[in-house]
């Protein structure tokens, strides 16, 4: 799917699981595998169904042989990446993700978006072609 529209916040790993899941099935009934990744400064986690070009980090097995992630090891993975001082450094990238004050609360959480044509944008012109979507630390809010 070309115009795929995924933008989902939450603070538990449950709620990360679900939204992965989401996130990877697809039109067809089936799961999309996640091949590798790259952290960008402005965007987050960075995650590919592809390893070709665009300065991704293939996941690998314990012999170091390429592997493409199921769900569930990728909610692990993610999930270990936010306790990770990168990720507890990380400025927020959405005007939704901010330490925000207002009349509530905050936890910290996380976020798993897409941008334009369902992939992540680059700084120069184009999307990332192989790009699925981006996850990044965020606060999310709680009314009164």
């Amino acid at each position: 799917m070309d115009n795929k529209v995924f933008n989902i916040n939450g603070a538990t790993k449950e709620q990360l699981a679900n939204a992965v899941t989401c996130l990877l099935f697809n039109e067809c009934g089936n799961f999309i595998k996640i091949a590798s990744w790259r952290f960008m400064e402005d965007k987050g986690l960075v995650l590919y169904w592809h390893v070709k070009g665009e300065n991704s980090t293939p996941f690998t097995d314990k012999w170091g042989k390429p592997k493409s992630l199921e769900p569930e090891e990728l909610t692990d993975i993610l999930w270990e990446w936010l306790q990770s001082d990168q990720a507890k450094n990380f400025k927020p990238v959405g005007e939704w993700d901010y330490n925000l004050n207002h009349d509530g609360s905050n936890e910290r959480g996380w976020r798993l978006y897409t941008e334009d044509w369902g992939k992540i944008k680059q700084k120069v012109a184009g999307s990332l072609t192989y790009s699925l979507c981006a996850f990044v630390p965020a606060y999310i809010w709680h009314g009164k």
